[in-house]
């Protein structure tokens, strides 16, 4: 909002934090309990400056139609900023639960790209924390809020993880993120 005191800035999430909704009250802000997939269907071709979306775009039903609507709603000379997740994010608790996440690789999402965004940047890297045990990475994991144990009957999942978790002769644990950062930009295809 500083950044552009001019815009029209409107948040979607599945659950508005707090701090969005105060700041939601001046105005030129707007916040909507909405699921995003859905939601940018509802828009106007061409009537998106930037879109921004972060560690969002993971847990979408249909990637690829997302970033098909996201072309479709900005504006020539529009931009989009996606930050997701690679395959190596979490593989600690992958090798034990494969079905945990599902994080495409970095060339899936390429291709995934239409045509008509010209992607500006596209960048990868690895992150390892490492935590005093695995019950603490764990910890870390379900204060993220992206707890694959979550819905499991009477913590039997998560009991299966902590035992098979793999930690280091010191009972440390590590954790892996592996993020990607994406920018992109609307262009006007060439048609003849």
């Amino acid at each position: 909002a500083e950044a552009f005191p001019d815009a029209e800035i409107t948040g979607w999430d599945l659950h508005i934090p707090h701090a969005f909704s105060r700041a939601a009250g001046c105005g030129r802000i707007k916040a909507l309990e909405c699921d995003a997939e859905t939601q940018i269907r509802q828009l106007p071709d061409a009537s998106v400056d930037m879109i921004f979306s972060a560690s969002t775009v993971q847990w979408f039903n249909s990637l690829p139609e997302f970033l098909r609507q996201t072309a479709r709603v900005l504006r020539p000379g529009g931009l989009a900023f996606i930050s997701t997740f690679g395959p190596a994010t979490m593989r600690q608790i992958r090798d034990i639960l494969p079905q945990a996440t599902h994080y495409p690789p970095a060339a899936a999402l390429r291709h995934m790209i239409p045509p008509s965004l010209h992607t500006l940047c596209f960048e990868e890297e690895e992150r390892t924390l490492r935590f005093g045990s695995p019950l603490e990475a764990l910890r870390h994991v379900k204060l993220t809020g992206v707890n694959a144990l979550s819905s499991d009957n009477g913590g039997a999942r998560a009991r299966e993880v902590l035992r098979l978790y793999p930690a280091e002769a010191d009972g440390s644990a590590s954790l892996t993120y592996n993020p990607i950062y994406i920018s992109l930009k609307r262009v006007l295809l060439n048609t003849l």
